[in-house]
């Protein structure tokens, strides 16, 4: 080996005496500081870090945190309603600066007329920040599937979803006793 290993070799081995009269503790780290330093070891989750030109133990930042609420109809629900109506399908979102909730509706819908339904996210506004709509095109010939989806900021927003029909018609929002149907709001937030 060549003249540099042994230099390396000998800086922390306990016959050059340096590190073991600098390193005290399991965990510790040799620095530089105009001069050979120690670091003590630090407390569990703490990072090392740059501060001020040195290395430095301090509390991790950044990092995702993601929270995932669900709500779900409780029972069958129907309106004729020609201006939206909640169906009680509600969720609070976070109060977390710069954060973003991912919302998914998922429902089965049934009709008994030949109408156009409308459905949506609503929040705090009072106006749908998401809308879908669905044709009834044969009355009472079967249900159908549903979806609505939206990205809104986690403004702690109260979050509902709401329906109504065109005139005449009559909208159901199904979740039969056997679960075959069902109105999910599922709420995926990440800050």
């Amino acid at each position: 080996m060549g003249g540099n290993s042994g230099m390396i070799a000998g800086a922390f081995s306990s016959t050059s005496g340096l590190a073991d009269t600098v390193l005290t503790t399991n965990g510790d780290i040799l620095i530089y500081n105009n001069g050979r330093a120690r670091l003590a070891k630090s407390t569990n989750d703490k990072v090392l870090t740059l501060k001020s030109g040195l290395p430095s133990w301090e509390t991790g930042g950044g990092g995702v945190t993601t929270n995932i609420q669900s709500a779900n109809l409780a029972s069958q629900t129907t309106t004729t309603s020609t201006s939206f109506v909640s169906f009680a399908i509600e969720i609070t979102l976070s109060d977390e600066s710069g954060g973003v909730a991912i919302c998914n509706f998922v429902c089965t819908l049934g009709g008994t007329t030949d109408k156009e339904m409308q459905y949506g996210i609503q929040d705090d506004t009072g106006d749908p920040v998401a809308m879908s709509w669905q044709m009834v095109a044969d009355a009472g010939a079967g249900n159908f599937a549903g979806v609505c989806n939206a990205a809104l900021a986690t403004n702690g927003s109260d979050l509902d979803i709401v329906g109504k029909t065109e005139t005449g018609g009559t909208m159901v929002m199904q979740t039969p006793a056997n679960d075959t149907y069902q109105a999910n709001l599922i709420v995926t937030e990440i800050y």
